[in-house]
């Protein structure tokens, strides 16, 4: 044979043999490119009837399922029908962009969107069209959510709109007849918020992970260790008093009155009189303001029982449950016991070195010691602001004090099994890997153990800081396609090129990293990059659940206590992730509030006009008539008579 024929044959084999990947290959590409076009969703294949870790032929499962609705299109094909044996990057891609694909993926969300009851605006284009609000009424509409905006920011009340309303009206601001109530105000507020929680669940499915931070290890500790039965009486009495005072304001005028009247005889630590909230989102917190609260405040409160118990006009069966109340609130075991929570309480993070002492007193902590400096005596009877306390006795007293050593004791054990999962050597790693300090100088290969310098020594903490995440992180490196044995070789490559184009002295960590994920190069370290987004998503700190209860203290305020809770959610969106008013945009807002309606917006609606009032004497004369009695004497003068006729 010659050498042109071998060359010829050589040539037809390589055309004849097509390229097949493995399975493998194919699942990668189906989390690659899921993020960008939906390929989990529609992206099969069929694998080799010889080799079944091979595939086959490449096929499109939407395209499949509406192909009555997309074969008259132009420029069909049947490849990704029928089964295409096209297996490149490319071919997946192009079909991802071709017009046939494209309607079918239009005509899989309108099914299911119709399977979800969604308007039909969602869907339909020519809805949209028809539903389009004019400019003039959408000028309007976008003062309104500005305003509303405005307050959900400033905590401001609903009822306050239609007043807002009005002023914007004085000031010849053109803001419509429509929609100016307290009940559109709710309404706008929920459609911004949506509009933001939208928009951050679509930057959300972008991204590759994401962490979720939950913070209330010591609550918890704290709540499951105390099982005390003095304890539970205490929290009981927490409960009752503030529902006794928390939506009437004749019970908490009454108890300022009582309070000021007691001031000239007893002194009153500065604060609020009214008992406080003790079931709060921070238990702990909450918890030992009330009983400080409980402890600075008994005498009132039991004054202010007694005056209830006795009073008239509240009814027996009240008054029967306050004198309960009374019986059982005014032991000593219930005040004493207040005074030692309230140090007990005090400083949970120091409880370990606390109880490190020996000989620990309950009776020395500083709440119980002014507490037994305010028991006054009176005969035989103990004083405490007034109040008679029962059974003051040396055995209840170390009771209560041993009953609170042990719970004492149990929350220093709750909560070192809380804290024992903390992994410190990964907090470490991660810090490690996302400061660049150590990457400064440069340093050859390493041959002798001698010569080991200390930046020699920083690139090795690097590396092994990388080893101990990606190991820790496996699971979802992996779900998302990360190499786990390609990281040694880009952390060479990322390194060497920011020593070289970077300053790595002046700069912050986090522009360098943003430097090397912008980057043209970025493509050569796509597994490090990934690595870098895993941990910039782990949290350091609670400061940000910290922030979201003060601000939901600052939301929901005492004048504001009959909110929902889907209400107070909008609130809180708005408020913590809303941007400034300056920046605010409320087009997204009100597209989804005009669209989410069968029956149709009416911004440009006029007010109705009034119903002119009755005449009052024709209404009387019918009532007149009405309330008479029929003779045949009046029947004859409504007849005609023969003349008549």
């Amino acid at each position: 044979m010659s050498a042109r024929k071998r060359t010829s044959s050589v040539v037809l084999e390589s055309v004849a043999k097509k390229r097949q990947v493995t399975v493998s290959t194919f699942e990668k590409w189906q989390r690659e490119y899921d993020r960008d076009h939906q390929t989990l969703t529609w992206l099969k294949c069929e694998k080799d009837s010889e080799n079944r870790s091979l595939v086959g032929t490449l096929w499109c499962h939407v395209c499949r399922e509406y192909k009555h609705k997309i074969c008259s299109m132009k420029n069909y094909s049947d490849a990704w029908i029928s089964g295409s044996t096209n297996q490149r990057t490319t071919n997946v891609l192009e079909h991802a962009a071709s017009d046939q694909h494209k309607a079918a993926m239009t005509c899989l969300r309108t099914s299911h969107a119709k399977a979800k009851n969604e308007p039909v605006v969602n869907y339909a284009p020519i809805a949209s069209c028809l539903m389009t609000m004019q400019e003039p009424d959408q000028a309007r509409m976008r003062r309104k959510f500005d305003t509303c905006y405005l307050m959900a920011k400033e905590g401001i009340a609903f009822e306050k709109f239609p007043k807002l309303c009005d002023l914007e009206e004085r000031h010849d601001v053109d803001i419509g007849h429509a929609y100016r109530t307290a009940p559109s105000a709710q309404s706008f507020t929920y459609y911004i918020a949506e509009a933001q929680r939208q928009t951050f669940r679509e930057a959300l499915s972008k991204k590759l992970f994401y962490s979720i931070l939950m913070d209330g290890s010591t609550d918890a500790a704290c709540r499951d260790a105390f099982t005390s039965v003095l304890f539970k009486d205490i929290e009981e009495m927490l409960l009752r008093l503030y529902y006794l005072y928390e939506k009437s304001p004749k019970k908490v005028r009454e108890l300022g009155e009582i309070v000021e009247d007691l001031r000239h005889v007893f002194e009153f630590p500065k604060g609020g009189d009214v008992p406080i909230r003790s079931q709060g989102s921070r238990w702990i917190d909450h918890k030992r303001k009330a009983l400080q609260r409980v402890v600075d405040r008994y005498g009132a409160y039991i004054a202010h029982l007694t005056t209830l118990a006795e009073n008239p006009s509240v009814k027996p069966d009240d008054r029967a449950k306050l004198n309960g109340y009374l019986i059982k609130w005014m032991q000593f075991k219930i005040i004493f016991g207040c005074a030692l929570y309230v140090d007990v309480l005090k400083a949970p993070s120091l409880l370990s070195q606390s109880l490190q002492s020996t000989g620990l007193d309950p009776v020395e902590w500083p709440t119980v010691c002014l507490l037994l400096k305010r028991i006054k005596n009176d005969g035989m009877d103990k004083l405490y602001q007034g109040s008679v306390l029962k059974d003051f006795k040396q055995s209840i007293q170390q009771k209560c004090a041993q009953d609170a050593l042990n719970d004492l004791t149990a929350l220093e054990e709750k909560m070192r099994e809380r804290l024992a999962w903390s992994d410190t050597k990964l907090l470490r790693s991660l810090l490690v890997f996302l400061e660049t300090q150590s990457w400064m100088k440069r340093s050859g290969e390493i041959v002798d153990p001698a010569a080991v310098t200390e930046n020699d020594c920083s690139i090795m903490e690097f590396k092994d800081a990388i080893e101990h995440i990606s190991n820790h992180f496996r699971l979802p490196l992996e779900a998302k396609g990360v190499s786990i044995c390609s990281l040694s070789d880009e952390v060479e490559e990322i390194v060497e090129y920011a020593r070289s184009y970077l300053d790595l002295s002046g700069t912050e960590f986090k522009k360098i990293w943003y430097t090397l994920f912008t980057c043209s190069d970025a493509r050569k370290w796509p597994n490090m990059l990934s690595l870098f987004q895993l941990a910039f998503c782990l949290p350091f700190s609670n400061g940000r659940v910290e922030q979201m209860f003060s601000c939901l203290k600052a939301v929901k305020t005492d004048r504001r206590t009959a909110l929902n809770n889907d209400t107070l959610n909008d609130l809180l969106e708005v408020y913590i992730e809303g941007p400034p008013l300056s920046s605010f945009n409320a087009d997204a807002a009100i597209k989804l509030w005009w669209q989410d309606c069968s029956s149709g917006r009416r911004p440009n609606q006029h007010p109705r006009e009034e119903y002119r009032p009755r005449n009052p004497e024709s209404s009387t004369e019918e009532a007149t008539i009405d309330d008479q009695t029929f003779t045949l004497d009046i029947w004859d003068k409504w007849l005609p008579n023969e003349e008549e006729k």
